[in-house]
């Protein structure tokens, strides 16, 4: 019977946990409507990533592995502090994980790219709306409509009954078309299906 050989912790982190930042991000981001708080909070889902490694499953959904830690850590402790305790600089945690040959630390092109460059394909005024629904809407929307998750993913994920999933689903949408409707209508799209003929 044939055993698979785990790689080593860096490998697994270097490739199939970094690789995850930006749709990381971006969800930090659309929970928190902030980007230094998004930028903490991928910072410490990282933190923890690093921590419980050994427990992650090779050949497992690396994203929907982060995505549970950086959901579950917002949820219970991020966005309750209210005196935020010193800051710890990311990119120092990466370098003392990897080093090269010599001996010189170097950080993982990751994060020299421009991680940011997708807020611009979202107006203002959708961004500005999606953070006014309340965060058990929003954080599913973002699941399903911003990183294509399935439902059975989200449902496992938040853990919740996936039926619970669709409702918080619909219930987003709705509240999000109502409340970008004029700026639609401005926008030259029209709703047919409110057209009575």
């Amino acid at each position: 019977m044939e055993t698979m050989i785990r790689r080593d912790n860096q490998e697994i982190l270097e490739q199939e946990l970094l690789p995850v930042i930006h749709p990381l991000y971006n969800f930090a981001y659309h929970l928190t409507g902030n980007r230094e708080e998004a930028e903490d909070l991928v910072q410490e889902t990282y933190l923890r990533a690093i921590k419980s490694i050994g427990r992650y499953q090779e050949g497992s959904n690396p994203k929907a592995w982060l995505f549970t830690i950086l959901k579950n850590y917002f949820i219970n402790e991020y966005r309750r502090r209210v005196n935020r305790p010193q800051e710890v600089d990311f990119e120092q945690v990466v370098e003392t994980i990897r080093e090269d040959e010599d001996g010189s630390a170097q950080a993982p092109q990751y994060f020299t790219s421009d991680i940011e460059s997708w807020e611009h394909l979202l107006s203002d005024e959708v961004l500005e709306a999606l953070q006014k629904l309340k965060e058990e809407y929003r954080i599913v929307l973002i699941m399903a409509d911003l990183e294509d998750f399935k439902y059975e993913e989200i449902a496992e994920m938040l853990e919740l009954p996936i039926g619970t999933v669709r409702s918080r689903l619909h219930r987003a949408r709705l509240i999000l078309g109502e409340a970008l409707a004029g700026f639609a209508h401005k926008q030259g799209y029209t709703n047919y299906r409110s057209i009575k003929h």
